[in-house]
């Protein structure tokens, strides 16, 4: 009795003090009691009562209110009154559900929930008596029906409801389950899962499956049957992947049978090339491939298809299949590797089928997959490694990033060979320039893996004298390492600096800090790194002091990545070295000098080098320097601020004596951040604080020059004053009449002004972080952020002042509830919602009163890191609230004032919210509100004021993407695509729902332009939802509403607004079968154009979903509607529109083309005529003969779509693999012939496209004037020089060549140049290519020029599409660095050229060219005006290679 004696005194606490810990006692205390005799039954009782009263009371964690609902059911099992308390659980359910809509003041949702979980999540159920079924029934059915009713609304319960209803599966196979699972029930669950597929709040998706698990488990068969016939109708979404996913997992028979039957292998594949689908693809493509037996079964089914997606053009197709299929197919069937790879290397050798065997090579090398090891295989090892080795120089990048992860992951137990380490050597030197960011990732993560992999094996090989493997290892680390070095000491571009800094840090970290995995019984005892056993054999590099001073200098590297880079490299590895006081000393003078620079970029190196004396300092404090200690630079750094701060001094002087004030404050801000995340305590007096707190107060405020410090400049006011500080300075500057206020000084100055508000910021944010448990100083720093946030209106001070304001509020948020501090971040969001609140209708506009308003309550909100975002709901309550009270009328009489003078309180709460949800981090908890915040936008977006509409439309544009899960699709349909259709979103949205469906249905128009035009936000919602997948139990339910529906959407086809109309055709395919349209289509008789117009979008629409089901039918609607057309004389917006269904069958003569454009200009002022002119030529173009092309072409070259109708021709002839050549031949010479041929880019473009289809013999350079324009290419006429460059080599005319590589050779300067002309050069260079020994050395020194710099232009695409120039002789495809290293070689340019003095004259050329390249005029005010216009070109490396070229030669 003593145990139960403490279980009642633990009950017997104040609701308000209880915590987990008692009640996980009391649950312990019950289990471990066993007795059940009279008395106990009273003590149970007793405890019941007082759980009871604990669980209606609620406690004040919704974690703990759970668990004493569970402890609540575990002591219910010990009593005798478990109907009585059962049906108080009853009537508490049912008050929820019998609640009125607008009477939520009286709701215990909380209360219910928790009572619904602990009937679940405790054991009560599964000892429940036989005595209690009729209440129990009771009880049980409105709590599935409260969950239910609950699963479909957006609340912070809507996860826990979702977890309890997967505890359902806890009474099947009970005497429950039919009470439960009945069949009504079933039903309601069915649909309930099919309506959350697509829910964003976190993790549902994931407890539905299991839900849906569950219930396939009690499906009778009828409905079990019904519904796999129904999922397998739906198109293919995720919600059918993942619910045929399930039910394949929990079928018995032969999966072989199962999925042949239902032909699910088309749509496993179709998966693969959608982004959103891809990932519920693979879940089924799992299901049905752990039911697979066995590697002929696998094959039967998906040989076929996965080649043709191997072999396809469809880059992500194959991407996805590497990564979401091949890994657990070959692991479960490893002979299918070889078997794919020989099928791949039997068909064409496209860039993508390489692509597809590397993938499914790199695949197999991670599951150790070789063909040795497979029996009875075929499969040759060497080629396997014969692709390796080719794709790690091939063009194609993805190709190549494949290709070395395959060496770099490989499965060895012992020392690589020498030809691998070579491989490893070759790919880091042919690649660390590259501007791909995905390959330098992937090549530095692989790098790593294999350098990782190294390591291990070194520790695990015995070290011997003669041990070749190991004298391998050690000349390949010497090579690494020379290779680093070389890098970084090259000077190269900023690619090749980030990377190599980048390998060396990974050099470092994996030869330096990794514990071996002892694998074998050799392994042997050692202490040593692999870095340390270099250095006592004399081969490590990476230490040596020349190399340690140019890793100092990159620190004064202008770009952020690459000195932070090495900031992190020196913190990580050279401490011991930088630890001397030469060094030190050395930083601090350079750290200085870059501080004392004009540009912001010089002073941020300078900081980069403070922040490496600080690091030193904090892991040696015993070095004698300059700055012995952190508080020391603190000193200089406050006593230079001060200094600045007390003498008021002119800004552009404190610019000019290089004091300006953010290159202080930010070395303060690098000492706070350090000891921040070191832990160390700087000695700093507190009056030194608020002294600096002053301080920052004032330079935070620079951008407030008006009286009123409540409002801040506007931009011409702040252009203004900085011109001021320049005049009154007295500087003298080149352009004193800069009316535009973009001149280089006036730039600085700004830039100065603003970086210090943003370094103040910085600093506030810091010190809260520092002295968090300060309340005076956290007050005083958010003062300071708040107030530059409502007075600035500089983009880049109020983001930055945002940020510094997240990171302040995250620190205090993240304190603990006793802590005073901690209450700051909701007092300061009170006190600025109260002023925003209860201010506007007396102050000026908001956008004038400060832009980083919204930004500040923004970063308040979204930075809460207390557990349940108590500010973010505050705010959202509070702007609702306010948001629904506010009365228009209020403030509708002064028009004039309300335009002109102040924003609207309503629009700017509207905005606020907008910034909200916005954020996707905040999405989960926005979804909470959504039916409050659509109501709100959708009430305000017809509103007669314009500052409402405006700030409405803005959140409609914000919340409809996130209810109809819209997101841009990256794959090969690159379009926004929804993925909610229109079931979800009534039934997670049923007020809003209602609402649309009210607004569709009104009739009573006034102004019906204005009406349909009012109901544009509500048809363009319906529109872009997902195509309607549904159960019949559910569409058997709507079909009333929907027939009702149907008719508004009908009349809405005839509105005189056309994008109505197309919106209206859109919504109703998206909710409606084709068999309900083409009845109502077969029967519509009486049609007004208009209606007419939207009757044939419907067709197209149709057309465009049921084409591949539904084709006799539609045809038969075509026709119908065709004979309508003739029968009427109908717009040519209606014949438009039929013609993008309708398949004519006619003859396709010169006559049609002369008939229609004929009509075209006879009726040039119709609506829709051009439209329909130009797509019914273009049609023709790609459908007919070639015999007519060339008639046609001459006479569309007089028509003002020429252009368009060009492109049509283009896309004709590259789909053509056989275009008839005569008929070519005859349109080239009719264009050539032309009267515009030097007027049109297209005509050009056309021919050139015409060139490389067939040969065209003719002396282009008899036609008149056309060397003028060869000698001097206009943009127009680009397409004119690759066209003639393929015409002259054949033609072999030395001086036409001469001339033509002249110009070619022009234009690859990127100085005078844009991409596109050097893309043309590009082509035409190429052409040189293919016959290049047979040219005069003059014409191959001008072509081997070109395609030297070309291979170095800064776009990717040009030195992309230049390797074809190197391949078109060498027969070789290389990537370009390959190929312009290989060109540059004696050997190459010896086969070439008939000359050696030839070398030297291509040397001197490129030498003067590198020198020419950004040479202009010093600017001390814009170091940016002296930058090359091409950053990929590595001039000092290329000249190093020309000058050993001229040595070599002389």
């Amino acid at each position: 009795m003593e145990l139960l004696d403490a279980i009642l005194f633990k009950s017997n606490l104040k609701t308000a003090d209880i915590r987990s810990e008692n009640i996980q006692e009391v649950l312990l205390a019950v289990k471990k009691h066993s007795g059940n005799n009279e008395h106990s039954s009273e003590y149970y009782d007793n405890i019941l009562e007082k759980i009871w009263l604990h669980v209606i009371t609620e406690l004040q964690e919704f974690e703990d209110q759970l668990l004493c609902s569970t402890c609540f059911y575990t002591v219910l099992c010990k009593t005798k009154r478990q109907e009585f308390h059962l049906n108080n659980v009853l009537e508490i359910i049912n008050h929820e559900l019998n609640l009125e809509e607008n009477d939520l003041n009286g709701s215990k949702t909380s209360l219910a929930v928790s009572l619904c979980y602990g009937v679940f999540q405790s054991s009560y159920l599964l000892q429940q008596s036989i005595n209690f079924n009729a209440t129990m029934n009771s009880t049980l059915e409105a709590i599935f029906k409260f969950l239910t009713l609950k699963a479909y609304e957006y609340t912070q319960y809507t996860f826990i409801v979702f977890k309890i209803m997967t505890s359902f599966k806890k009474v099947v196979g009970t005497e429950l389950q039919n009470i439960l699972f009945n069949t009504n029930n079933q039903i309601k669950l069915l649909n309930l899962i099919n309506h959350n597929w697509e829910n964003p709040i976190t993790g549902i998706r994931n407890l539905n499956r299991i839900v849906f698990q569950t219930l396939l488990l009690v499906l009778n068969h009828d409905i079990y049957e019904t519904v796999l016939n129904e999922i397998n109708s739906f198109y293919w979404n995720k919600a059918k992947y993942l619910m045929l996913a399930e039910i394949i997992e929990q079928y018995k028979g032969k999966i072989e049978c199962l999925v042949s039957e239902n032909q699910w292998i088309d749509g496993l594949v179709y998966s693969l090339a959608k982004p959103g689908l891809v990932s519920a693809g693979a879940d089924m493509y799992s299901a049905v491939l752990k039911k697979t037996n066995s590697g002929e079964t696998w094959i039967a089914l998906f040989l076929d298809r996965v080649l043709d997606v191997l072999t396809g053009i469809n880059f992500k197709s194959i991407e996805n299949f590497s990564n979401y299929w091949c890994l657990n197919t070959l692991k479960k069937f490893p002979t299918l590797m070889p078997l794919l790879v020989d099928e791949l290397n039997n068909n064409n050798n496209s860039d993508y089928t390489l692509y597809s065997t590397m993938c499914i090579i790199k695949q197999g090398t991670k599951l150790g997959i070789s063909g040795k090891k497979i029996s009875n295989c075929k499969y040759e090892l060497k080629k396997e490694e014969k692709l390796v080795t080719f794709g790690l120089e091939h063009c194609n990048t993805s190709v190549r990033i494949v290709a070395f992860e395959i060496i770099s992951i490989s499965q060895r137990n012992c020392l690589p060979s020498n030809i691998e380490y070579t491989q490893i050597l070759k790919y880091l030197s042919d690649n660390v320039n590259s501007d791909c960011t995905v390959l330098r990732i992937s090549m530095i993560n692989n790098l790593s893996i294999f350098l990782n992999k190294l390591h291990t094996l070194y520790l695990n090989t015995t070290i011997t004298n003669h041990n070749e493997d190991m004298q391998n290892l050690i000349t390949f680390c010497v090579n690494l390492q020379n290779f680093v070095k070389e890098s970084i000491s090259s000077n190269g571009n900023y690619q090749r600096k980030l990377t190599s800094v980048k390998i060396a840090q990974i050099v470092l970290k994996n030869f330096n800090h990794l514990k071996p995995k002892k694998r074998s019984k050799e392994t042997r005892d050692t202490n040593k790194s692999l870095v340390g056993f270099l250095k006592d054999s004399g081969h490590w590099k990476l230490n040596a002091h020349e190399f340690i001073m140019k890793l100092l200098d990159l620190l004064k590297d202008p770009a952020n990545d690459v000195h932070e880079g090495v900031l992190q490299l020196l913190s990580e590895f050279y401490i011991a070295e930088l630890s001397d006081t030469f060094i030190m000393n050395f930083l601090i003078e350079e750290g200085l000098k870059c501080i004392g620079s004009k540009f912001f970029y010089e002073i941020s190196c300078g900081q980069i080098m403070f922040k490496l004396v600080i690091n030193i300092l904090l892991k040696n404090n015993s070095i004698e320097s300059r700055f012995n200690t952190l508080e020391d630079i603190f000193n200089f750094a406050f006593n230079e601020i001060s200094l600045e701060y007390s003498s008021k001094r002119d800004i552009v002087k404190s610019i000019e004596d290089g004091k300006q004030l953010h290159s202080f404050l930010n070395i303060l801000c690098i000492i706070f951040e350090e000891s921040i995340r070191n832990h160390f305590e700087l000695t700093i007096p507190k009056d030194a604080i608020f002294s600096l707190l002053n301080i920052i107060d004032y330079i935070s405020n620079q951008f407030v020059w008006e009286e009123d410090l409540s409002t801040c400049s506007d931009f011409s006011k702040m252009s203004d004053m900085v011109q001021t500080l320049i005049n009154t300075s007295g500087l003298e500057t080149d352009d004193n009449n800069d009316n535009t206020r973009i001149s280089d000084l006036h730039q600085i100055v700004l830039n100065c002004l603003w970086l210090n508000v943003k370094a103040s910021c910085e600093l506030a944010s810091l010190l809260i972080q520092y002295y968090k448990h300060d309340q005076s100083v956290c007050e005083k720093c958010l003062h300071i952020i708040t107030h530059a946030l409502e007075t600035s209106r500089h983009k880049g001070a109020i983001e930055a002042a945002g940020t510094a304001l997240g990171c302040g509020i995250q620190c205090l948020s993240s304190l603990a509830d006793e802590e005073v501090v901690s209450k700051l971040p909701f007092c300061l969001l009170k006190n600025k919602l109260k002023e925003l609140l209860f201010e506007t209708t007396k102050m000026s506009s908001v956008t004038r009163r400060g832009a980083g308003l919204s930004i500040m309550v923004h970063r308040i909100v979204s930075n809460d890191l207390k557990k349940g975002k108590p500010l973010f709901h505050y705010f959202m309550r509070t702007l609702l609230d306010m948001c629904m009270s506010i009365d228009n009328a209020s403030y509708s009489a002064d028009k004039f004032e309300i335009d002109n003078e102040r924003d609207l309180p309503k629009a700017i709460y509207i905005h606020f919210l907008t910034r909200i949800v916005t954020d996707s981090s905040l999405a989960s908890d926005t979804m909470y509100y959504t039916a409050e915040l659509a109501a709100l936008a959708f009430n305000n977006l017809i509103n007669n004021l314009w500052q409402i509409r405006n700030a409405a439309l803005q959140l409609y544009g914000a919340l409809i993407p996130k209810l109809i899960g819209q997101k841009k699709a990256s794959g090969s349909d690159e379009k926004t695509i929804a993925t909610v259709a229109c079931d979800e979103f009534r039934s997670h949205s049923p007020k809003l729902w209602g609402y649309i469906i009210k607004q569709i249905k009104q009739n009573d128009y006034k102004d019906i332009i204005q009406a349909h035009s009012n109901l544009v936000p509500i048809l363009n919602v319906l529109a872009s939802l997902a195509k309607r997948y549904n159960f019949s139990f559910d569409l058997i339910e709507q079909e009333n509403s929907d027939l009702s529906l149907l008719s508004n959407l009908l009349s809405l086809l005839g509105s005189p607004i056309y994008t109505v109309r197309r919106l209206t055709s859109q919504c109703i395919t998206n909710i409606y079968s084709f068999d309900k349209l083409f009845n109502v289509l077969e029967n519509i008789e009486i049609l007004t154009e208009n209606y007419l117009h939207g009757i044939l979008m419907l067709i197209s629409n149709c057309y465009k979903y049921f084409s591949h089901t539904e084709l006799i039918k539609l045809d038969k609607l075509s026709r119908k509607y065709h004979d309508v057309l003739k029968q009427n004389s109908q717009s040519y917006m209606c014949r438009w529109t039929q013609d993008k269904f309708c398949n004519e069958c006619e003859n396709i003569t010169i006559e049609l083309i002369k008939n229609i454009l004929c009509e075209e200009n006879s009726k040039r002022y119709e609506p829709g005529v051009s439209l329909w002119a130009n797509s019914k030529i273009q049609k023709y173009i790609k459908n007919m003969p070639w015999s007519v092309v060339p008639d046609t072409l001459s006479l569309l070259l007089k028509t003002h779509e020429f252009v368009l109708y060009c492109d049509t021709f283009i896309e004709r002839i590259e789909s053509d693999t056989k275009p008839f050549e005569d008929f070519l031949l005859e349109s080239a010479k009719i264009l050539l012939s032309s009267e515009i041929i030097f007027e049109s880019s297209s005509l050009w473009k056309l021919l050139y496209n015409i060139s490389l289809k067939i040969d065209i013999n003719v002396e282009i350079c008899n036609i008149q004037g056309i060397h003028k324009h060869i000698k001097d290419t206009s943009y127009k006429l680009r397409y004119l020089i690759p066209f003639s460059t393929r015409l002259l080599v054949k033609q072999r005319k030395n001086e036409d060549l001469l001339l033509l590589s002249k110009s070619i050779y022009e234009l690859c300067n990127p100085e005078n140049n844009d991409v596109d002309m050097r893309y043309i050069a590009t082509l035409a260079n190429n052409e040189f290519g293919n016959e290049l020994s047979s040219y005069s050395d003059d014409v191959k020194i001008n072509a081997i020029k070109s395609a030297i710099i070309l291979l170095q232009d800064e776009d990717e695409d040009v030195r992309s599409l230049c390797v074809h120039f190197y391949m078109n002789f060498k027969k070789i495809f290389k990537h370009p660095y390959i190929c312009l290293n290989d060109i540059l070689k004696k050997e190459f340019l010896n086969e070439v050229l008939n000359e050696p003095k030839s070398i030297q004259v291509i040397c001197n050329d490129l030498l003067s060219f590198v020198d020419s390249i950004g040479a202009s005029k010093h600017n001390e005010y814009n170091p940016f005006s002296n930058d090359s216009k091409n950053i990929y070109l590595e001039k000092d490396l290329l000249k190093l290679t020309l000058q050993k070229l001229t040595k070599m030669q002389s």
